[in-house]
């Protein structure tokens, strides 16, 4: 798709980017180098006024309760990221001090990106709908970026003036996660890499639209590395300033909600270097004359995205499947995303997997909760139609008749009890299997999510080593709590 290291320094717009000529990060800094200690502690009785709660303990605050018909309380650390207790950082954030978030810049270096994945554990919303998603409603990229007194930080949002561009109130809280890199790859190519995310995604953030429906009805229309290399090539069109490309990237069926946004922009980071090597010298000098003047940031409503500096990449950078000799594959029955995307999305099997997994986990308090899973299913179910687009379709359209007979039919496996959990899941894989095929993705997208707590789901599996869900791993980096219910450390 783009050559040569340029960092281009952004034309200053107001005072708030005087400064930020130098806002990339050192070669000398390792990328997904041990974050360090948390400043601070909770205090619990400024942060249960707050969120007018009761909770007594980190654990519970990032943990999802059920009670059960008979009165029992299921605990399931669903938002802990595999920390216990001891080990989980705490980072300030208080949109008061505006791009000045010094502590969040103690973790995030001006330069970095890093996902946060905000969420309502600590005031959880009892609709089944929200539970469904595991309390987490939005995802933002949190960049750092150098203030005249600070390293600080910023985010990037679809919508692109959401939060205006900072952190939320006390009532909003985040995790924030890294990309972690392969090992084989130096760190002055792990930065490589982030730089050539932190363009895209300014570049994806400008010229994408928010969808109407982001909450089930929008299809995912980059299932594949292809499909992101497409995208990329009308993105780059749209800077160009060509109307069909624009047209394009604003049809229903390309749209971007915020978590799709992580998605393509750490997508084409790894994928499509913008060098001229990848992008010949015609589209490279655009791109150039773009990053240079910066004009097309006038068409971003975000104006903290001024600090953040755009540079092409260096000729040497190659896509990362060719630079670690992995594969590439299509999407297939088989396979809903194929191999090379930066990270899994879900599936409809997924999320129902993922939800009563999460929940209620059957693995940790044994059989005996066999119906209250299945009783919880049943709730859930129009809750999971809507999430996935489905209730817009009648009742007797042959793909939503398919999704609700698999749901009765998983329904009456769940309620059973086997004799250990090993049973259960050698029962429950075929049907999910079988879901995978039924209510897999269509041609047009549907069917296939990057909901908010994909990213929960899917760094929770990795730092835990559970499993392999893309060619990113992830790394813990704190949970964001505002200041104002924070205590400093002596």
């Amino acid at each position: 798709m783009a050559k040569q290291p340029h960092d281009n320094a952004p034309t200053p717009q107001d005072d708030s980017v005087q400064g930020a000529q130098t806002n990339t990060f050192s070669p000398d800094i390792q990328y997904n180098r041990e974050p360090p200690m948390s400043k601070f502690d909770i205090d619990l009785d400024q942060a249960n006024a707050a969120w007018g709660s009761h909770f007594t303990s980190l654990k519970e605050i990032f943990s999802t309760v059920t009670e059960l018909p008979d009165g029992e309380v299921i605990t399931s650390a669903t938002h802990m990221l595999g920390q216990d207790e001891d080990s989980i950082r705490l980072i300030a954030y208080n949109d008061d001090l505006g791009v000045q978030q010094s502590d969040i810049g103690r973790f995030i270096a001006p330069g970095e990106i890093a996902i946060a994945i905000k969420h309502h554990s600590c005031s959880p919303d009892p609709d089944e709908k929200e539970r469904m998603k595991l309390q987490c409603t939005h995802i933002q990229i949190a960049v750092g970026v150098e203030t005249e007194d600070c390293a600080g930080s910023i985010t990037i949002n679809n919508p692109q003036d959401y939060q205006e561009g900072l952190f939320g109130d006390v009532t909003y809280p985040m995790i924030f996660i890294k990309p972690q890199f392969p090992g084989q790859l130096t760190a002055k190519q792990q930065q490589a890499y982030v730089n050539n995310i932190r363009t895209w995604l300014v570049i994806a953030n400008t010229f994408t639209e928010f969808p109407g429906n982001y909450n089930g009805g929008d299809p995912l229309a980059t299932r594949s590395v292809a499909q992101i290399e497409e995208l990329g090539d009308k993105l780059l069109e749209a800077l160009g300033g060509e109307k069909e490309a624009i047209k394009w990237l604003r049809d229903s069926q390309h749209q971007v909600y915020c978590a799709e946004l992580a998605h393509v922009s750490l997508n084409l980071g790894i994928h499509c270097p913008l060098s001229e090597a990848a992008l010949g010298s015609d589209r490279f000098a655009l791109l150039q004359q773009q990053l240079t003047t910066r004009e097309f940031l006038s068409m971003n409503s975000n104006r903290h995205c001024q600090l953040i500096p755009l540079q092409a990449a260096p000729d040497d950078l190659k896509p990362i499947a060719e630079e670690l000799g992995i594969q590439t594959t299509e999407p297939s029955d088989q396979d809903p995303f194929g191999d090379g995307l930066a990270i899994e999305p879900f599936t409809l099997a997924d999320i129902l997997e993922r939800f009563i997994q999460e929940t209620v986990p059957r693995e940790q308090h044994g059989e005996s909760l066999a119906p209250v899973q299945s009783a919880i299913l049943t709730k859930a179910l129009p809750s999971l139609l809507d999430i996935t687009g489905m209730s817009e379709l009648h009742a007797t359209d042959p793909k939503r008749m398919a999704v609700e007979a698999l749901y009765s039919e998983l329904i009456n496996l769940v309620a059973k009890e086997y004799a250990d959990y090993q049973e259960f899941r050698a029962s429950l894989h075929p049907l999910l299997l079988k879901a995978k095929t039924i209510t897999g993705p269509r041609d047009d997208g549907g069917g296939a999510f990057v909901p908010p707590h994909c990213f929960l789901v899917r760094a929770t599996d990795c730092i835990e080593g559970r499993s392999d869900h893309g060619v990113l791993d992830w790394q813990y980096i704190g949970h964001g709590l505002h200041e104002s219910v924070l205590v400093e450390r002596p």
